[in-house]
Formats: C-alpha cells, sequence, structure tokens
C-alpha cells in the first residue's frame, strides 16, 4: 500500500513519530512536509535560511533535519520548499503543481492529510477518492475565527472522503455539524512526542529554582489569565516554586503587572524544540488552563518527558489524562481548583513519582503507544483502499 502522507512544520512533532510507526508497519509512506517562510520556526523546525528554491526537495537538504535521521528514515521525508510567505502568488501556484503533479506521478493509494488543503493545495481534491483527512481541531478555537478558515475548513468538509478525528468525545456533534455520515468518520488518538528527545539540548536546569511550566502558543483560549490568577495565590503557600510561561503570541489580558513578580518568569517569544526540551526535562510539572480544547501536544510534548500535567476538564483532555493517575483535571476557569491542584502536586513528590509511572504504562507499553496508533489509521486506510465508505 502506498501512502502520501502531507503535512506542515506545526504537526511534525506528532508526523514523525506516526510516519515512524507506519514504517515499521510496512507501509509503503511518502511523507511530504509543506516548508514556507512563514512556518520555518515551528515545532521540530528551526530553519535559519530556506532555500531559495521552489521545488520538493530530500529532508535532508536541510541541515537542521538531519538530527533526526537516527529516529526516522529521512529518505523517505520531503520538503515543499516555498521560500515566500504568501501562499497567493505564482510561487503559490508553483508549488500547489508540482505537489499535485508528484501525487498524480506516484499513483499514491491514499492521501492522507492533517491541514485542510489551503489555497491553490485544493488542487488535491482532485484526488479525493483517495483522500483522507486527520481534523486535529473539529471546531475552531476560542478567538481564533476568520473567514478564509470557515472557507478552506468547508471544503473539505465537503469534498474529503473520510475524517479520522483524534477524540471521541467530539465526533457525534462533528457529524451533526458539518453533516457527514459517521461511516466515513474514525477515532484514533495522539501518543506521546518522543522525537523531541532528539534534540541535542543542554542537561542542566535552565533555571535556579524549582518551577512550574506553561508553554505553547499564547492564545485567549489557552486561558493563561487563569494559571497567573491561580499562580499568586500558589505562591503564597509553595513560595519555592516558581512560575514560567514560555510561548510566542499576544496576551489578552495585562501580563506586566505579573512580569514584576520576582517569581513569574515570562518567555513571549518563539521557544525552540531544544530550548522546550531542556525545560520540560527540569521543570516539577505542566499546567494546561485552557478555556476549550480538542486534544493536546502539549500534553503529549509533556508526557515525552514523563511530566504530569494540571489540565481542564473541556474537549478531548480527560481521554488523554486519566484524573488523579497520570494528571490533574480540574474545572475551566477554577482558579481554586487550580491552586488546589498545583499546591497538590508540588508538595507531593511521591504522589507526582506515581503518575509518572502511570505515563510510561499506557504510552510506551499500552494503547497509547504509536504502533496501536499506526494500527488504527491502517485499518482506515484499507476502508479507504477498498471502497469501503
Amino acid at each position: 500500500m502506498k501512502v502520501l502522507f502531507f503535512s506542515s512544520p506545526g504537526f511534525a512533532d506528532c508526523d514523525f513519530p506516526m510516519v515512524k510507526a507506519l514504517l515499521e508497519k510496512g507501509i509503503d509512506v511518502t511523507y511530504v512536509i509543506e516548508l514556507t517562510a512563514a512556518c520555518q520556526n515551528s515545532t521540530l523546525f528551526n530553519i535559519a535560511r530556506l532555500i531559495p528554491q521552489n521545488a520538493i526537495l530530500p529532508a535532508s537538504a536541510y541541515a537542521e533535519l538531519r538530527v533526526y535521521a537516527k529516529y526516522i528514515d529521512l529518505t523517505r521525508v520531503f520538503i515543499l520548499n516555498r521560500p515566500t510567505k504568501s501562499a497567493y502568488g505564482l510561487s503559490g501556484i508553483k508549488s500547489a503543481l508540482k505537489l499535485f503533479n508528484f501525487a498524480r506521478k506516484n499513483k499514491f493509494d491514499v492521501i492522507h492529510t492533517d491541514h485542510q488543503p489551503y489555497m491553490w493545495n485544493i488542487l488535491l481534491y482532485f484526488f479525493r477518492r483517495k483522500l483522507l483527512l486527520t481534523v486535529h481541531d473539529p471546531f475552531p478555537h476560542s478567538g481564533e475565527h476568520s473567514l478564509k478558515k470557515v472557507i478552506f475548513r468547508g471544503f473539505a468538509f465537503r469534498l474529503c472522503r473520510a475524517f479520522v478525528l483524534l477524540n471521541r468525545s467530539q465526533r457525534d456533534c462533528f457529524c451533526a455539524t458539518y453533516r457527514i455520515s459517521p461511516e466515513r468518520v474514525f477515532q484514533n488518538s495522539l501518543g506521546i512526542y518522543e522525537c523531541m528527545n532528539e534534540t541535542d539540548y543542554e542537561k542542566n536546569s535552565p533555571y535556579p529554582f524549582k518551577y512550574v511550566l506553561f508553554f505553547g502558543r499564547i492564545s485567549p483560549y489557552k486561558g493563561v489569565r487563569y494559571l497567573c490568577e491561580a499562580a499568586v495565590e500558589f505562591h503564597k503557600t509553595t513560595p519555592d516554586v516558581h512560575i514560567v510561561i514560555a510561548g510566542n503570541g499576544k496576551f489578552d489580558f495585562d501580563i506586566s503587572k505579573y512580569e514584576k513578580l520576582p517569581y513569574f518568569h515570562i518567555e513571549n517569544r518563539f521557544i525552540t524544540t531544544a530550548e522546550l526540551s531542556r525545560m520540560l526535562n527540569f521543570c516539577e510539572f505542566t499546567v494546561c488552563p485552557y478555556t476549550d480544547a480538542t486534544q493536546s501536544g502539549v500534553v503529549m510534548s509533556s508526557f515525552a518527558f514523563k511530566k504530569v500535567v494540571i489540565a481542564s476538564n473541556v474537549g478531548g483532555l480527560k481521554e488523554m489524562i486519566d484524573d488523579k493517575r497520570n494528571g490533574v483535571l480540574v474545572p475551566p476557569k477554577d482558579v481554586s481548583a487550580l491552586v488546589e491542584a498545583m499546591s497538590l502536586l508540588a508538595q507531593d513528590k511521591r504522589k507526582r513519582t506515581e503518575m509518572e509511572r502511570c505515563i510510561e504504562d499506557r504510552y510506551c507499553y499500552g494503547d497509547g503507544r504509536w504502533e496501536k496508533i499506526a494500527e488504527n489509521y491502517i485499518d482506515v486506510y484499507k476502508k479507504v483502499v477498498c471502497d469501503e465508505l
């Protein structure tokens, strides 16, 4: 079975282990990543300078990606290289045509993507009978609606052959909202982002104190304001543990009053994978105080370092976190519950150690491992190939 898996750098941390697991299962996967000037710094990608060529290149053409050669077979990984930001102009058309011709000439049985075809990449709908879409966000996050997203999501949900959601909780609502037959919608999950351990990060703590970590893109739905409020109360009983907020984006509240507090450390910038790996390796635990969610790459990045997560009980997060076993779930926007959970984990090292073992049991040896996730995808591929939808 020949599969083209088409994605973007923003999903590389979850795509690398999935593609690796599919290859180990004997699936003939060709993995193509669309790299542009707008996304050259994202998750596993930290590209200093784009190659000035509109072409499909081997991943090894970028020295920054060769660090992953021991993890995944880079001969199966290609870059759809477009050294411009805008997808609207001639460069975008050329890039889309190269992808279209690549897919046509290689006669793939399945074309699998995990982001809706955008702009000229809608040429992929020529292969709609083969097209499988993994939907990371069945519904837009709070504060992230846009007309362009609505238009291209609409195309995707009408034209793709089959869909995979990464949590069970939103499947029925997804089918009803977009009027998609449940027989065409499958469920899978995320595994731990183990490829982050391949980065060459410093093996000493980035801070001279114990700290709780929030990381990721700053956006209103991330609920950072509630973490900040909770941290002030948490500090009163646990003054030796600081708060680190690391990620790029615009705060939807006044962050300046927290920046002045000596136990707050705000890194409002792009965080490289090596920096993040170092932060995760030495933090006490991580916090995801989201007001809404689907599933979370932040949780899977944390679990890759066996770090316990406190998260809001929203979306599919309860499917990733077994409350009080490998993390703690709290009601969204509930500052007092967040303070209580932070205090529990900060003061009970034995409990955290037990939870860390549970993370390993489920995601390294249990039903959360990538081998099982790959098997689920293969089952869907077979249905697409055999026209069983």
